[in-house]
């Protein structure tokens, strides 16, 4: 069912930069590109994993050829590699919807009990649900779905809410590691600053940090 017969479901965010989507080909670019889940571990140290869109990386390469980089790029020089090693698995255009369900699966296989995982998702959920870059989120934090059919391929996809994509992140390393906690600022300029919940609704990009542990 196409997602102008659900009229009960909130219409996306607009899409108002207007870029071309991601190709399968960039895709799979970015995948060589970016290193392989918890191939930077030395011995049994814990991993920082890096999960977001162009904030955190920039380009393709992620490499500042494009003359641009991406805080991710130079995060692993806040840290003694010896004790903690950054792996930055973003990739800019993403949505919390197409990480979750194209690029997520990989990462998650690296990640250990006592690993890190920071979360920088939102400001690219907008857009159509089922047509262009499909990236789109349902605005929200509960629990509606929508069944959509993509215009372009015909591939068949449930669209969840933001909230239930930063849940699903959340079990996905409870469950692989029984994480112990996540502390999540709503924006960069509060980055450490803890709240009492897992997500925060609002216009910026979420921040998710957490601990597999215990």
């Amino acid at each position: 069912m196409g997602a102008h017969a659900q009229n009960k479901i909130a219409a996306p965010m607009k899409d108002v930069n207007q870029v071309v989507d991601n190709t399968l080909d960039s895709l799979n670019v970015a995948r060589s590109a970016r290193p392989v889940s918890g191939s930077s571990r030395k011995g049994d140290n814990p991993v920082l994993f890096l999960v977001g869109n162009s904030t955190m990386r920039t380009g393709t390469l992620g490499n500042g050829n494009n003359g641009q980089w991406g805080w991710g790029y130079f995060e692993h020089e806040y840290f003694d590699e010896n004790k903690i090693t950054v792996e930055n698995h973003a990739l800019g255009g993403t949505s919390s919807r197409t990480f979750y369900n194209r690029l997520w699966p990989d990462v998650l296989k690296g990640v250990r009990k006592g690993d890190w995982v920071i979360i920088e998702l939102g400001h690219n959920d907008n857009g159509p649900y089922d047509s262009g870059r499909a990236r789109a989120s349902i605005p929200g934090i509960g629990k509606d779905s929508l069944n959509v059919t993509i215009k372009e391929t015909g591939a068949k996809e449930t669209v969840y809410t933001y909230g239930e994509y930063m849940r699903r992140f959340i079990h996905d390393v409870k469950k692989k590691r029984r994480s112990s906690y996540f502390d999540v600022p709503d924006s960069s300029q509060r980055l450490g600053r803890c709240r009492q919940h897992y997500y925060y609704p609002g216009k910026s990009d979420i921040w998710i940090m957490g601990e597999a542990g215990s």
